[in-house]
């Protein structure tokens, strides 16, 4: 039985424009003035019209409102739009109970009037006897419900832990969510319910384990001491009262690598709505400063570099709370001569929880003296002239995105259908999407192939599966039959003095229905005399069902793969050395292919490094000496994955001159796994 007790609701499934802060992600902000927004409890709600409340948020100084209900959801929106500001929750009951659950009626016209706009579904659920499992298997299959409809409006939910209610507290929130087990749904920390049911002492380590799925915060003003006995008045107050250290809260959600929002609690406040406001706001700024005066006073903001031998090519997620820059630049804290750019680009750092949360930076790091590991400031650069060889992107045709670094094609993005008229009219290999081809080696050659008359459905590089499972019903992805991929949307579409970045959302369909979400990001890095870095990010989420994924039976193809184009003395290097047979089932970090393409003395190709924190690491392979190198993940052991469940890969391609050996593989692949260990620390 559905959760929601009215007549049945047709969901549009409709793709939304990237919204500011990602899909099922915390995202980073530009500082701490966008995450800080106030509840209604507090805005004058009742008493003053929503516009009223809008304009007393803006001059306040607050990013937003934390909003109750599902009532007059548009008004609210027109009036925090034309202000500027964001709804950043609403607040909604979850009713268990021995018949079953229920939901506001209201709720789900609520989330499709909030589609796109990463507004928080604050979950309370009440019933039943507060922080016990009676209920659970109730609760976890209403919230799932939910979440198959949030997901579909790119909108994630967080238990609000209550006093007296079933999730009291963050840890009945952290039990639900880990059951429940899908992206978009995590929990929250509420500081006065928090200190009503438990020791001050005991914060850290709860926000620690909760930070992996920690969405939302809420603060206030409070006492400290026996807090259990406390009454709400001494338990809520404005931001500038009780001496509970809120600047101490605030340092640690810092140093956890909190990028969520922060609210503010008001219930029962007495006095003056305005005077309240710009009270709790005045001493949110200097909670602000406090903090980043002593990031300031440790010497900023930090980046850890391990040592290495090679370049490292890298991104790290922008820390919250810096000033804007057009340009960014890494200072060795030793060595201010050691200075390296940094461009700020789309999306996540490749160990994040998804490719599209907020800003990173893209950085290229030189080896330093003695292959020592460094420490750089990030400080804000002037102005840089144009370089004739920086990146640009050309659109072709509508079809396809060709990258060039000056005028050196690097690879085409084919985001659109392509068709060759060579396969025959009938065969489902004769049209495919969203792959790369063509990729070119650095002195123009052409590396990879497409529409190979042995096997038509190889094509550049593609990311494809040969059994895909879904409702009991198994499709071919690998060529195409009964499955087919699709664009849906660009995420990003950046160059720069670093990197170009191409990003894009595309569908797997099953005729027009989609069955999962795929989001893939490029990273190509600038070359040097020796190669050139191309990264790849991906994430799945299966849409509405469980998909089942696994590979060729006794070969295990099935991921990411790059057919080669026709060559001469091909020669496939493994960590193991040199292969003179194709390899089926063999666990592998990295592999390339090398050879002699068209008409060239000289050899070049590309390898596949496969990220330290790819899942099963390192996964199987199969390599084919006539041109093919396969990552197989899952494997020939079938995976399933839950509607929502966010699944997450990277790889690097490393394109080069020559034939390298074992050993500057290895030093290639190190570089990688070093540029993996590039870390904050504040």
């Amino acid at each position: 039985m559905s959760i929601f007790r009215t007549t049945p609701w047709v969901f549009v499934l409709a793709l939304q424009a990237l919204c500011a802060a990602g899909a099922f992600s915390a995202e980073p902000q530009s500082g701490w003035k966008e995450r800080f927004f106030i509840f209604d409890n507090g805005t004058g709600r009742g008493s003053l019209p929503l516009e009223a409340q809008a304009k007393l948020m803006k001059e306040c100084g607050y990013a937003g409102v934390g909003y109750t209900g599902c009532d007059k959801i548009p008004e609210m929106l027109k009036a925090l739009d034309e202000n500027g500001l964001k709804m950043f929750s609403i607040y909604v009951a979850l009713k268990v109970g021995p018949d079953g659950t229920s939901l506001e009626p209201q709720l789900k016209e609520a989330i499709e009037q909030l589609s796109g706009r990463d507004t928080l579904i604050w979950l309370t659920v009440q019933g039943g006897t507060p922080s016990t499992d009676n209920f659970d298997d109730k609760v976890v299959a209403a919230v799932r419900e939910l979440a198959d409809l949030a997901d579909k409006s790119h909108l994630r939910i967080a238990f609000y832990p209550h006093l007296g209610f079933y999730v009291a507290q963050t840890e009945d929130a952290l039990r639900l969510a880990g059951k429940i087990d899908r992206a978009n749904v995590g929990v929250s920390l509420n500081l006065c319910h928090f200190l009503k049911l438990n020791d001050e002492k005991n914060l850290e380590a709860l926000l620690t384990q909760a930070m992996p799925r920690l969405f939302a915060v809420s603060i206030n003003g409070a006492d400290r001491g026996d807090t259990r006995a406390m009454g709400w008045d001494r338990l809520i107050q404005t931001l500038d009262r009780g001496d509970f250290d809120n600047v101490g809260l605030i340092k640690l959600l810092k140093r956890l690598d909190y990028r969520g929002p922060i609210g503010l609690q008001c219930y029962a406040i007495p006095g003056d709505t305005r005077e309240n406001m710009k009270r709790s706001a005045d001493a949110w700024a200097r909670i602000v400063t406090a903090v980043d005066a002593e990031a300031s006073s440790n010497g900023g903001t930090i980046l850890e570099v391990p040592a290495s031998k090679s370049v490292l090519y890298a991104t790290v997620n922008l820390p919250d709370g810096l000033a804007p820059a057009t340009q960014w630049k890494f200072v060795n804290a030793a060595d201010p001569n050691d200075c390296v750019t940094a461009q700020e680009v789309r999306g996540a750092a490749p160990e994040s929880n998804t490719i599209l949360g907020g800003k990173c930076l893209a950085v290229a790091i030189p080896p330093g003296a003695n292959d020592t590991a460094r420490k750089f400031r990030l400080e804000p650069a002037g102005e840089t002239k144009q370089d004739p060889a920086a990146f640009r992107v050309d659109e072709k045709e509508g079809v396809a995105l060709k990258v060039l670094e000056g005028d050196r094609p690097v690879l085409n993005f084919n985001f659109g259908e392509i068709t060759c008229d060579t396969v025959p009219a009938d065969d489902v290999r004769r049209t495919r999407a969203c792959y790369v081809h063509p990729v070119w080696g650095l002195d123009g050659e052409v590396l990879t192939d497409d529409f190979p008359k042995d096997h038509y459905h190889h094509h550049g590089i593609f990311w494809s599966w040969p059994h895909v499972q879904r409702d009991g019903k198994e499709y071919d992805l690998w060529t195409g039959q009964g499955i087919r991929h699709r664009f849906v949307r660009w995420l990003s579409r950046e160059t720069g003095p670093v990197a170009a970045v191409l990003a894009a959302e595309n569908g797997w369909y099953i005729g027009d229905q989609q069955a999962m979400i795929e989001r893939v990001c490029l990273r190509i890095f600038k070359s040097d005399s020796v190669g050139q870095v191309v990264d790849l990010n991906f994430e799945w989420i299966p849409v509405e069902r469980p998909i089942t994924l696994w590979g060729a039976e006794g070969k295990s193809y099935g991921g990411l793969s790059i057919r080669y184009a026709p060559r001469k003395d091909t020669a496939i290097t493994v960590p193991a050395g040199l292969t003179k047979d194709d390899l089926l089932e063999t666990r592998l970090p990295w592999a390339d292919l090398s050879a002699k393409y068209a008409d060239r003395t000289e050899p070049s190709g590309a390898a596949i490094l496969i990220s330290p924190n790819h899942p099963d690491f390192p996964p199987t392979w199969l390599t084919r000496h006539y041109g093919c190198l396969c990552v197989g993940w899952p494997g020939i052991v079938s995976k399933t994955f839950e509607p929502g469940q966010s699944i997450r890969t990277a790889y690097r391609v490393w394109i080069h001159r020559g034939q390298p050996d074992t050993a500057a593989l290895t030093t290639t692949y190190e570089a990688y796994q070093a540029a993996t260990g590039v870390r904050w620390n504040e």
